[in-house]
């Protein structure tokens, strides 16, 4: 059986990256400093949760449209594949 972490977990992982709040993530404000953690946790939730587009949105009080934005934005970036590590083992101890 594969491991998949929660979607609220992805927030919170992306948040304490940033040194945010999560509630920050979920906000609706569109500051770089904000939204750019909010765009990355969506496309990590994507790749590592399993989840439809549709429930991705819920989960981050957004539309479908907002996540295929997050993804098509950071598919391929370095820091995508960084973070999904992250989520996926943790923190080095």
């Amino acid at each position: 059986m594969k491991f998949r972490p929660s979607i609220q977990a992805v927030q919170i992982a992306v948040a304490k990256q940033y040194q945010i709040s999560p509630m920050m993530i979920l906000a609706q404000c569109r500051m770089p400093e904000y939204s750019e953690p909010r765009q990355l946790a969506m496309a990590v939730a994507m790749k590592v949760c399993g989840q439809k587009r549709s429930v991705v949105a819920r989960a981050f009080k957004r539309n479908h449209k907002t996540v295929y934005h997050a993804e098509k934005k950071l598919g391929k970036s370095p820091h995508l594949y960084s973070m999904m590590a992250k989520v996926l083992i943790g923190p080095r101890i």
